[in-house]
């Protein structure tokens, strides 16, 4: 039976703005993708039918629920093809943290599959399966540094000029999207995209104001800008480089924080 291992990054959103709220219930964006070096592993496994999903992470369902599963069967549906998959998933990216975690484990079967059953699917064929499994699907389809509009969907990818670096913070909790955005009422439209902001940080701040005080701290220990990324819970400070990482890094980790040091990643790595 054939085999494959795959490596499904996180992302953090770089700027994020809401335009306002569509007649389908979702939120117009602006937004800046940007993938990074903080993977989940994928193992896929042949077999003869079905598709059998088992993670190492017990909060992670392994059943219809799971985005991996909805890519799994809707390739399968699609392609015609009647093998099976099992997927084992080892998590490493926080969930309800704001990583997109979920999505990019869902575009990495995708194109996993996609090689291991021979569809010779074009990137705009999986995009268009992917948009129907989750608004951040199609970025991990592309992968580096996107622009996203609409519901995040429409994708223009900008250039990486040179590797930059992350620290990523996890506060105790998790934070539900749905929540968020079903709290999100008045939206002043930003015309450009002059300085790194995240609109849902308006509302996410009053509940949980430990964010601000990762921000700060972030900031204080030698970030040059600090950010919650996506509808959190994780924030995130740039850092001039990897050595200046570490120290901020190790510094995070004595205030009790789970600390990641990750980089940039271009697309198709």
């Amino acid at each position: 039976m054939a085999k494959m291992k795959l490596k499904a990054n996180a992302k953090i959103n770089l700027f994020l703005d809401i335009l306002g709220k569509r007649k389908d219930g979702y939120h117009n964006l602006k937004t800046i993708f940007q993938e990074i070096s903080l993977p989940d592993e994928i193992w896929l496994k042949e077999i003869k039918t079905g598709v059998k999903i088992f993670c190492d992470n017990p909060k992670i369902p392994t059943d219809k629920r799971n985005l991996v599963y909805k890519a799994a069967d809707l390739l399968k549906r699609y392609s015609g093809i009647k093998k099976g998959v099992e997927i084992k998933i080892k998590k490493r990216i926080p969930i309800g943290a704001g990583l997109g975690g979920g999505s990019s484990d869902a575009a990495s079967v995708l194109k996993g599959l996609n090689k291991l059953w021979k569809l010779n699917f074009s990137k705009n064929q999986l995009i268009k399966i992917a948009k129907k499994i989750g608004a951040d699907v199609p970025f991990f389809i592309l992968g580096g540094k996107c622009l996203g509009e609409g519901i995040g969907a429409q994708l223009t990818p900008l250039k990486i000029k040179k590797k930059e670096w992350y620290v990523i913070v996890k506060p105790s909790f998790e934070i539900s999207t749905r929540t968020v955005y079903l709290r999100l009422t008045k939206t002043v439209k930003i015309d450009k995209i002059k300085k790194y902001i995240n609109r849902l940080e308006d509302v996410v701040i009053p509940l949980y104001p430990e964010i601000k005080k990762i921000k700060d701290l972030l900031t204080e220990s030698g970030a040059e800008f600090s950010l919650m990324s996506g509808s959190g819970s994780c924030v995130f400070g740039f850092v001039k480089n990897k050595k200046s990482g570490e120290e901020i890094k190790n510094r995070l980790k004595k205030d009790g924080y789970t600390v990641w040091l990750v980089h940039s990643i271009k697309g198709s790595e």
